[in-house]
């Protein structure tokens, strides 16, 4: 089951990227959930990563919530953000 805190933290995240994305021409990818993990990784794929004034200020409200954060110039003149946030699930015991 999704952890629900984790999940306020990561929709933190997300929200933040995707309107960063919107600005910056860019593009943000659905929410990949590989094989026998419990981590969520994204993509923003912008033009450009350059956080001052406000946008710093709401990226550092935002980054004790990021486990992993790659940058990864993408050969097209943009940048390619990969942000992963650990552990969105959690287990719980079976009713049966």
């Amino acid at each position: 089951m999704v952890d629900a805190e984790k999940w306020k933290h990561f929709l933190k995240v997300h929200d933040f990227f995707a309107a960063y994305a919107d600005q910056h021409y860019g593009s943000i990818s659905e929410v990949s959930t590989p094989p026998a993990t419990v981590d969520a990784f994204f993509s923003v794929e912008v033009d450009s990563v350059d956080f001052y004034n406000e946008i710093l200020r709401q990226f550092t409200d935002i980054i004790t919530h990021i486990d992993t954060l790659s940058f990864k110039n993408s050969g097209d003149d943009s940048v390619l953000v990969t942000v992963c946030v650990r552990d969105m699930w959690k287990a719980v015991e079976s009713n049966e």
